[in-house]
């Protein structure tokens, strides 16, 4: 697996998803810090301006919601 490091692209689980949306949508991220209580992100959605969310947990089943995680490979 790679090592996190800022400027990596992952994937953010919000808690929160806007109306029409899935409720397993996930929204790119860009790491923002690395720290021991977890990952400081930038979070990226067309329709709402970028926020930071703190001490982001990793989860690569990509389930747990405010967690982040890999981006699927699709080949």
């Amino acid at each position: 697996m790679a090592k996190i490091s800022v400027g990596r692209a992952v994937h953010f689980v919000p808690s929160k998803v806007l109306p029409g949306e899935s409720k397993d949508a996930h929204r790119a991220a860009t790491v923002s810090e690395v720290t021991p209580e977890g990952l400081t992100l930038f979070v990226m959605h067309p329709s709402v301006p970028g926020s930071f969310v703190y001490a982001v947990q990793e989860d690569q089943s990509g389930k747990a919601k405010e967690s982040w995680h890999w981006p699927e490979r699709e080949e």
